[in-house]
């Protein structure tokens, strides 16, 4: 059995959206929001993009915290994880600005409501200036709207259909 990646329209608009974040200008922001229904594909997109890429690819759980958060970005980064959530937060910052690396967030509305771990992910895109993208399920953009700091930083939007 031959195992091929079908590029539907959603898969070519997924893509179209990494192209263009990582062609924008550095003093613009480059965060996504990819969302849809469930079963559309976005997560084998998603994995699939971060394979395609090199990215950083982050699962997020339903019992995940904002430590444990940064300890999966610093494992991505093929770092050791530290101690201090400070210095996973500084090894993810100094990681990121030397790789410049697109960040790719699967299932982000298990973190929709932790404000800490929301505004985390701001900071990690406002020092280090890569692409970010946050990948949810139905009503996640209305979830995130309440944290205007994030959500004014998405440069594209895009809501997956059948």
């Amino acid at each position: 059995m031959n195992k091929i990646f079908v590029k539907t329209k959603n898969v070519k608009n997924f893509i179209g959206l990494v192209e263009n974040l990582i062609a924008k200008p550095a003093n613009l922001p480059k965060m996504a929001l990819v969302y849809g229904e469930p079963g559309l594909g976005k997560s084998q997109t998603a994995l699939w993009l971060a394979c395609q890429y090199d990215s950083v690819y982050i699962r997020c759980t339903n019992l995940m915290t904002g430590r444990w958060l940064l300890e999966e970005i610093v494992k991505e980064l093929e770092e050791m994880p530290r101690y201090l959530t400070s210095d996973n937060f500084n090894l993810c910052v100094k990681s990121l600005k030397a790789f410049q690396k697109v960040v790719i967030i699967d299932e982000i509305d298990y973190l929709a409501n932790d404000k800490k771990s929301i505004e985390t992910l701001r900071d990690i895109h406002d020092k280090t200036n890569c692409p970010m993208i946050f990948v949810g399920m139905g009503l996640v953009n209305k979830k995130l709207e309440r944290h205007r700091h994030l959500y004014d930083r998405f440069s594209e939007i895009r809501r997956v259909v059948k």
